[in-house]
């Protein structure tokens, strides 16, 4: 996302919804995930070099209670988890589906769907039945309201 030859992603993109699903896709993907300093401060400056190499200290205080540094926390909680699994860290995913801006992946036992569509616009994501029928453990859902619902 972020790096020091690159203008910041939050100086590019306005819209934190798309900003927090490429977090999300950088987590969940395999491979180490690699946060550039200052995204999880929300910091937007940066549209050019130098101003994306800037030190962090000079915004003062570093805050832990931000909207992007807990999700980026969650992230990395909910990929440990995922990663008591030797397997999944292995695991490099496949993928389930795609529309025009969505993609749905698998990646050993975890299904990954990202958008890169803006929190002020609704929208559907569709798995056919056959998609979520072959992926693993299908009938065992814990939130029996989001079942999918064959279709033919």
């Amino acid at each position: 996302m972020d790096n020091q030859d690159l203008p910041r992603f939050n100086s590019l993109q306005s819209d934190k919804t798309i900003v927090y699903n490429a977090i999300v896709g950088t987590f969940l993907r395999a491979g180490i995930p690699a946060i550039y300093y200052g995204l999880e401060q929300d910091l937007k400056d940066g549209t050019e070099d130098p101003k994306n190499r800037e030190p962090l200290w000079q915004y003062g205080n570093y805050a832990t209670d931000g909207p992007t540094y807990q999700r980026i926390k969650t992230l990395n909680g909910i990929r440990k988890a995922l990663g008591g699994d030797a397997e999944w860290l292995k695991a490099s995913g496949r993928t389930v589906a795609v529309q025009q801006n969505d993609i749905a992946l698998k990646r050993k036992d975890t299904l990954i769907v990202l958008t890169n569509v803006s929190c002020y616009v609704l929208h559907d994501f569709k798995l056919t039945y056959s998609e979520v029928k072959a992926l693993p453990e299908a009938g065992k859902w814990t939130r029996p309201d989001l079942k999918p619902t064959p279709r033919s």
